[in-house]
């Protein structure tokens, strides 16, 4: 079958809604381990629109707070950071992160719930594993981590049956390699043009790059990828965002001791990805 031509790819790419400002910010913050809350907040303030976003979410019936909040610290401190960053990663992206993957035989939001599941997953693994890695800094990677498959769907519409095929008999090795023979390039690939025009930073580059294989990854992200990895693998597990490469994804004993977690941690790695998300993602919506 024919390759995707570099004039399709770029297309695609540029199409896509670009990041705000302030999520860019927002995102540069969760990878400084001395930043504090205030930062966060001197973001935000500055965003009029996430700032409705902010107090909307917080007084979400999902999440139910004693009384009004009205105050944009008191939103933030109570919300967490995190769910802010993902507010504002909503923020004008609708338009992709929402999208009917049909290549990926992933319905509307489903790329938006696999990266927040993978998300939360990654936060607590970071929290509870044996890693010297920012809780808050895995979560934004895993939130992110899949920005490739946005431009390849359409592509693989017709193709999608065959390359789970391929997969299943062995005849291609796993489901990057598959997507590569199909088309030329594979998800990753194209998630790390993404990046780049998103401005991300190496960090979260190398996660959306090496998270189906953390073994290629630099040695000084090398954990931060383990994790995502291994949060990757929880989400494909948890089925809430139902795609069609996620029966071929598997988490090893190995994966699971390169991040420190016994049974006990991984279990509740898999019940917060489940539980928090649907919390998380009602309050949001």
């Amino acid at each position: 079958m024919g390759s995707v031509s570099e004039r399709e790819l770029q297309k695609r790419i540029r199409e896509m809604a670009p990041l705000s400002e302030s999520a860019k910010q927002l995102l540069g913050l969760m990878e400084d381990p001395d930043h504090a809350i205030s930062d966060v907040i001197a973001v935000v303030e500055k965003d009029g629109p996430l700032i409705a976003r902010v107090l909307r979410i917080c007084n979400s019936s999902a999440l139910a707070p004693p009384s009004p909040i009205e105050q944009l610290d008191h939103a933030v401190s109570y919300l967490g950071e995190r769910t802010v960053v993902s507010a504002a990663m909503l923020q004008g992206c609708d338009s992709w992160l929402q999208t009917d993957l049909k290549g990926y035989l992933t319905g509307p939001g489903g790329l938006w719930a696999s990266g927040l599941q993978g998300a939360i997953a990654a936060r607590v693994i970071a929290q509870n594993g044996a890693l010297a890695v920012s809780p808050s800094l895995a979560y934004t990677g895993a939130l992110l981590r899949d920005l490739g498959k946005a431009v390849l769907s359409p592509f693989l519409e017709n193709r999608v049956a065959g390359l789970m095929a391929r997969v299943a008999n062995g005849t291609a090795s796993d489901w990057l390699a598959a997507e590569r023979e199909m088309l030329g390039v594979d998800h990753a690939a194209v998630g790390v043009r993404v990046a780049g025009q998103f401005q991300l930073s190496p960090a979260l580059t190398a996660v959306i790059e090496h998270h189906h294989g953390p073994a290629g990854a630099a040695p000084e992200v090398a954990q931060l990828v383990q994790i995502v990895h291994v949060a990757d693998g929880i989400s494909a597990m948890t089925g809430g965002a139902p795609s069609a490469d996620a029966g071929f994804r598997r988490i090893s004993g190995d994966d699971l001791s390169k991040v420190g977690l016994d049974t006990d941690g991984f279990a509740e790695a898999i019940a917060a990805a489940v539980d928090e998300f649907q919390q998380v993602s009602d309050s949001l919506y």
